[in-house]
């Protein structure tokens, strides 16, 4: 997928240890793995050479976030309040559910006034990724709400063909208006 365009690898495998995380790694190649941020042992992406960390709601400082150059530091949050209150020196924050789960069942969008989307995500003061539910399908709306980029997951990696799927959501995300 990183030779088809894929931009940011968001790694997050809940219960694997240090080491385990260290040897997946390992066998991305190393041109590749500046696409890649991890959710869990952040210390990692320095010495693998990653692009960044993402603090989840779960490991996210109490205090402001402080910038690591050069890595990127994204957080994720789940309301427009909590998108308004920021976060300190992020680069991004992924902003979830906009859409119906793909991949997490009964797990619906929670934003159903789209205009108070998007005027919170044009006032964020810092890009917002749209993150649940997200597909080709819903790919335009999403743009149209003021978001910098996507964020996919079931779409991709419940699809019977993970990689045509994201080539199908890539060449969508390419489309002119």
């Amino acid at each position: 997928m990183c030779d088809l365009g894929l931009q940011t690898l968001h790694l997050r495998k809940p219960g694997w240890s240090r080491d385990k995380y260290a040897a997946y790694i390992e066998q991305i190649q190393p041109n590749n793995r500046r696409r890649v941020v991890l959710h869990d042992w952040h210390e990692l992406a320095s010495t693998l050479h990653l692009k960044g960390i993402h603090y989840t709601e779960r490991n996210r400082p109490a205090a402001p976030i402080q910038h690591h150059p050069p890595l990127t530091i994204s957080t994720a949050c789940h309301s427009l309040q909590q998108l308004a209150a920021g976060f300190g020196a992020v680069d991004y924050v992924l902003l979830s559910p906009i859409f119906d789960s793909i991949s997490k069942e009964g797990y619906k969008a929670a934003y159903p006034e789209p205009d108070a989307l998007k005027q919170a995500v044009r006032s964020a003061g810092v890009p917002v990724i749209a993150l649940g539910g997200v597909g080709p399908s819903n790919l335009q709306f999403a743009c149209d709400l003021g978001f910098a980029g996507v964020a996919v997951l079931g779409a991709v990696w419940q699809a019977v063909d993970p990689v045509q799927a994201f080539v199908a959501i890539a060449r969508a995300c390419q489309e002119p208006d």
